[in-house]
């Protein structure tokens, strides 16, 4: 044979080696196979139901995502899951997923999501702004984490004598509360009386706030032989 001509062969060979290695690759002739034989029977049991989907095939194999599919990526490994002798009841592609550790402190899912383990409300963290919480929760069936805004419920005006008998008010070292504070009974002198109520009584309570400073209730003539002590009347 002529050197010319072998060195043609040569040149063919390796054009015929580099198609099957590039289809071959293409098919996933080279990456790892495992064949799992399942040692439940066909029937489900509670205990030992047959695997439905490839995150189960995967996870037992000691991967941390898969997908179904008969071609797998460069990578990934391709596990058939079945009996032997009959067809895959799963033919599945594995492969880990490199989670990567959070390095800020802001509200959000500090974990990436996977089949086997979904985002959960302990997965949602960090500091928010303005005294704002960092909050879970489900939008359409959609797991969310982000910051919230607190609930500032309106202070509303409160007289903790408002439902005594009026001569059992003027009795009673009473206290009213509204947005600006809390206020509590007090004479003026041995007679005349400060008490803090709800008003004006004629606007909706939203509205009111403590008055009394105004209004000076006189115990004698209010309750006869009265006189004021510590922010009521006693006789």
């Amino acid at each position: 044979m002529k050197k010319q001509d072998k060195n043609m062969w040569i040149f063919v060979g390796l054009i015929v080696l580099a198609g099957v290695l590039i289809y071959g690759g293409s098919q996933g002739w080279f990456k790892s196979t495992f064949t799992l034989t399942p040692t439940i029977q066909l029937q489900p049991t509670p205990s030992q139901p047959i695997f439905s989907f490839c995150s189960q095939v995967c996870s037992q194999q000691g991967f941390n995502q898969g997908y179904s599919s008969s071609t797998c990526k460069a990578g990934e490994s391709k596990v058939t899951y079945g009996y032997p002798n009959q067809a895959p009841l799963l033919t599945c592609c594995c492969y880990n997923e490199v989670i990567e550790t959070p390095t800020d402190t802001s509200c959000r899912f500090h974990k990436i999501a996977s089949p086997l383990n979904p985002l959960k409300s302990s997965d949602c963290y960090g500091t928010c702004p303005n005294g704002q919480s960092c909050s879970f929760s489900i939008v359409r069936n959609l797991p969310m984490c982000g910051c919230k805004a607190p609930v500032i419920e309106p202070i509303i005006c409160h007289d903790d004598e408002s439902e005594l008998p009026f001569e059992e008010q003027l009795k009673t070292t009473g206290t009213c509360k509204d947005v600006n504070g809390t206020y509590t009974d007090w004479c003026e002198d041995d007679n005349a009386l400060v008490d803090y109520y709800c008003g004006p009584t004629a606007s909706p309570i939203i509205e009111q706030t403590c008055l009394g400073v105004e209004t000076r209730l006189f115990c004698s003539g209010l309750i006869p032989g009265s006189h004021c002590e510590y922010g009521r009347c006693v006789l």
